[in-house]
């Protein structure tokens, strides 16, 4: 990193123009290097986010399916045999929305506090913060982990 790039300190100071001219071309269109960068870094994101969600719970990934699929025996219980609304292939519908809401809230909720929960990345000069909402809409909700979604 050269002195003009890591003088911008952690206050989150201006970027060197030079280091910025080298992501796009002259249309303004991102060049394939910031391209390849993003993708790494999202990827690299993804997975640390991943393993950290999942570190010390005794199902790991498949958890992320268990309070779904509870709330689905549960509603389909409840609309099936107590209201008994027939509704041909409901569970299906049902399963779905409640995946679709599940994934949509907890989207939600994660992205409007990742860039709290990653500030000592954004102190960083030249750190993409758009990419922080990406990764928590990308790894999806967490299903009742740690209190949230």
């Amino acid at each position: 990193m050269s002195k003009s790039a890591s003088s911008a300190g952690a206050g989150g100071g201006a970027i060197h123009p030079s280091a910025v001219s080298r992501w796009r071309n002259r249309h303004g269109i991102p060049s394939f290097e910031r391209t390849t960068y993003l993708a790494e870094l999202t990827r690299e994101l993804v997975a640390r986010d991943m393993k950290l969600r999942y570190k010390r719970t005794l199902l790991g990934v498949a958890w992320s399916l268990v309070l779904p699929l509870a709330q689905w025996l549960v509603l389909g219980f409840v609309f099936r045999y107590v209201l008994k609304i027939e509704i041909e292939h409901y569970l299906s519908f049902l399963f779905t929305g409640i995946l679709v809401w599940n994934w949509f809230q907890g989207a939600l909720a994660a992205s409007a506090t990742c860039v709290l929960d990653n500030a000592s990345l954004l102190r960083r000069p030249g750190f993409p913060a758009p990419i922080l909402p990406f990764v928590a809409v990308t790894i999806g909700p967490r299903f009742g982990m740690n209190g949230s979604a």
